[in-house]
């Protein structure tokens, strides 16, 4: 009875995308220029099963014609509704989120964001190229032109002048996320399959406290994969922790609370966390979403400015130029979706 209720619920689920495609505009796209991302993530399984091609969520139906990018042989189907991506619902307003279910056949690279990835294997540079895609959506739809995105010193993307943002990609899932830097101080988004973590993995990325929540969540909330919604808040802390400090933040150097009723989580640094207008921020708060469907995990971490804070100026990383820190030696890049 259970394989036939989830038979029943696939197919009405491909149906109601079948009828959301209908209602619609698809809008060719031209070539005006060259998109990329960073280096590899070090290979914890990323298998999120591939959704209707070239489909981007919560773009406000911007017309993307003259974005640099160009679909080969196939058309983007853009929809216009804000919010009905997973990623949309975990963070504020004022925050601009789109999000790919599958690639374009081909998207164009500036110049510039090519260079990278010259030597990256087809994958790689499919990765690269739809979740820069994303991010020029994004960056348009708060009324920024957009242009390459290119890593900096340490891989973290280099926005736009007075923008903070995040991106993401996994198998089938690539989103991006942009603020105004006036109202957000940074900001950190991850995906991950909706699956158990690798043997060993939990142990590497998760505190002896941790361990002991995940395993009494584990028994109350048992559809939920912990392991890897912890995993994935980490890794958005640490995207909305890095752009602020410039520094490195291991795994065991913050401690993840999820809250299971409210999805919700905060992370606790046991290092000096960073100073955001003058104050010093001991903890991050954001937000998750396993899907209904159970595929994937959706973290997402905003970081305001404190309370009469006039924000905006650009503290970003890059602008820490010879006084930056350096990363501990030996340590390899284990960070997804720059």
């Amino acid at each position: 009875m259970e394989n036939v209720t989830r038979w029943i619920t696939r197919v009405y689920s491909v149906l109601r995308s079948l009828l959301a495609l209908l209602s619609v505009t698809v809008l060719p796209i031209r070539t005006t220029g060259k998109t990329v991302t960073r280096a590899a993530h070090t290979g914890y399984c990323r298998t999120l099963t591939t959704r209707l091609a070239g489909r981007i969520r919560g773009c406000d139906g911007q017309d993307l014609r003259h974005s640099s990018h160009r679909a080969s042989g196939r058309s983007l189907v853009i929809t216009g509704a804000v919010g009905t991506g997973s990623l949309s619902a975990l963070l504020p307003s004022g925050v601009a989120v789109c999000e790919l279910f599958a690639d374009p056949l081909h998207i164009d690279l500036y110049p510039q964001e090519a260079a990278v990835v010259a030597g990256a294997v087809d994958k790689r540079r499919r990765e690269f190229a739809a979740v820069r895609l994303c991010a020029r959506a994004a960056l348009r739809r708060i009324g920024v032109t957009p242009g390459p995105i290119v890593p900096g010193p340490k891989g973290a993307p280099q926005w736009p002048d007075g923008v903070v943002g995040s991106m993401t990609h996994c198998d089938g899932y690539r989103a991006a996320a942009v603020a105004h830097r006036a109202m957000f101080a940074s900001i950190g988004i991850d995906a991950e399959p909706h699956a158990a973590l690798p043997d060993g993995v939990e142990r590497m990325t998760a505190l002896p406290e941790e361990r002991a929540a995940l395993s009494r969540l584990a028994v109350t909330h048992p559809r939920i994969h912990w392991d890897r919604l912890l995993f994935s808040a980490k890794e958005s802390v640490y995207k909305a922790w890095f752009p602020l400090t410039g520094r490195w933040l291991d795994f065991m150097e913050c401690v993840i609370t999820p809250d299971p009723e409210c999805h919700t989580f905060t992370a606790d640094f046991t290092v000096p966390g960073p100073v955001v207008a003058g104050e010093r921020l001991s903890r991050f708060t954001g937000r998750w979403h396993a899907g209904g469907d159970a595929r994937h995990v959706v973290t997402a971490v905003t970081v305001p400015w404190p309370a009469g804070s006039p924000g905006g100026e650009n503290r970003s990383y890059e602008n820490l130029g010879a006084h930056a820190p350096r990363p501990h030696a030996g340590r390899h890049d284990h960070r997804a979706g720059w």
